[in-house]
Formats: structure tokens, C-alpha cells, sequence
């Protein structure tokens, strides 16, 4: 969430500063496409799909993702003759979502890998906390405006996720700046 909060917001910079003035148009046109549908491939790998290996049960998720890519290649035939490859963006951004909903679906019949919430939440208003300054500063004409704005943005986050401490984070933290001799040992243990 946050990487892809980053990334919505100072699209533009990032795509005026990587792709040639060509390519630019059909890059402002599937960025969102493409970036949401990441976003549900990394949710849908990194949280649904433990359920079938903890289940032991890597087959049935292998079926899963090869009808995926069957429907995707579907998908891909329907839309790049409509809309060119905004087409292909929207082919992936639906096939992803299917396999996220195949993934959790099935996943908890096998495994129930339980939805963390309220660390979700935290994370989620660490995101919006960073996004919200990123919309206050002038935009990243330069690639030094552009580096300083994602700088700030991941100090931010890091500020909110130290303070509301998701799954224990500035407990870690803390742990291992004391390992490396950076806090005193009165910080350690919080």
C-alpha cells in the first residue's frame, strides 16, 4: 500500500522522467490499470496464497493460476482488438482480481489464513498520512524533486508506522538499534 500510494501519486514525474515523450500519453493511460492490478497480484501472493502451501496444498493453486492465465489470455484476445493496450491493462487488472478472490475463496476452504485487520488499518492510515503530504508539496519537475518527495514520503510512513506500531514494528525497531549500540539500553524494551 504504500509503495503503490507512492507510485499514484507522483505518477507523472516518474513516467516524464523514464519513458521518451512518445510513449508518455499511453504510460499516463495504464499506469492506474497496471498499478492496481500489482497491487492485488502482491495482496493475493503475499496473504491468500499461504493458504495453500501451509495446507499443503500447492497443486490446487497451481490449477488456480494456470485458469488465470487461460482467462487472462482470453481476456487479452477480447480487449487489445477494442482498446489497444489500455485493453491489456484491463485484461490484467480483471484477472488478477479473479485470482485474488480464487486464492482467498478456495485458500480458506484448505487453510484459514486469518486477515489481519487491525495492522491492515494501520498501515492503510500510515499510506493515506504519507499521500496526504505528498499532495501538499509542488510538483517533481526535476529528478531531485522527484527523489525528495519519495524521501519524504518514507519518512513519513516510517514516522506513523514508529508511532501506531503495526504487528509490533517499533518494538523491532528499537531491538535492533539496541543490538547495533544506536539507543540506550532504556529504549530497548518498549
Amino acid at each position: 500500500f504504500p509503495a503503490a500510494t507512492v507510485l499514484l501519486l507522483l505518477a507523472e514525474p516518474i513516467i516524464n522522467l523514464l519513458l521518451g515523450e512518445a510513449f508518455r500519453e499511453s504510460a499516463h493511460q495504464i499506469f492506474p490499470w497496471i498499478l492496481f492490478a500489482a497491487l492485488l497480484a502482491g495482496f493475493s501472493q503475499t496473504h491468500f496464497q499461504h493458504a495453500f502451501t501451509l495446507g499443503r496444498n500447492t497443486k490446487l493453486l497451481a490449477f488456480i493460476m494456470g485458469f488465470v492465465c487461460l482467462v487472462n489470455l482470453a481476456l487479452n484476445a477480447i480487449f487489445i482488438p477494442m482498446h489497444g493496450i489500455l485493453g491489456a491493462a484491463y485484461a490484467s487488472f480483471a484477472s488478477f482480481a479473479l485470482l485474488m478472490v480464487l486464492n482467498w475463496v478456495v485458500g480458506r476452504r484448505i487453510f484459514l489464513v486469518p486477515i489481519p485487520w487491525r495492522n491492515g488499518a494501520m498501515i492503510l492510515f500510515a499510506s493515506a498520512a504519507m499521500g496526504a503530504i505528498l499532495l501538499l508539496l509542488e510538483d517533481a519537475r526535476t529528478p531531485q524533486a522527484l527523489f525528495g518527495r519519495i524521501t519524504l514520503g518514507a519518512l513519513v510512513y516510517g514516522l506513523f508506522l514508529i508511532v501506531l506500531n503495526p504487528d509490533g514494528y517499533r518494538s523491532r525497531l528499537w531491538h535492533w538499534l539496541g543490538q547495533k549500540g544506536v539507543l540506550p539500553a532504556r529504549f530497548r524494551n518498549e
